[in-house]
């Protein structure tokens, strides 16, 4: 007579191995998904940052707020003859470039 299938044994020893596995595996998982959320929402935070740099290449000599998905403090200070250095900041962020006038 063949024997077919798995003993009690055999099923409760691979249900535990698998229930080990996923102690282990699933608080990485978590911590992935966090980071993952974490970066995404910095790249959506430079990337405004960006947009207010370009809106302020257009403007004179001063101090800005720009209100995108957060408050956006821009300065845009003389640098030279023909230069003006502009400075972004998000309260997390700081941008900060170099452009022709």
């Amino acid at each position: 007579m063949k024997k077919k299938g798995f003993t009690l044994l055999e099923t409760i020893v691979a249900i535990g191995f698998i229930a080990i596995i996923y102690i282990f595996i699933l608080p990485a998982l978590s911590n992935a998904v966090k980071s993952t959320k974490i970066s995404n929402d910095n790249i959506k935070n430079i990337l405004y940052l960006q947009k207010a740099i370009e809106e302020s290449k257009k403007l004179d000599i001063g101090t800005y707020t720009f209100e995108y998905n957060s408050l956006i403090e821009v300065e845009v200070m003389e640098y030279s003859e023909n230069l003006k250095f502009i400075r972004v900041d998000d309260g997390k962020n700081i941008l900060e470039v170099v452009v022709e006038k």
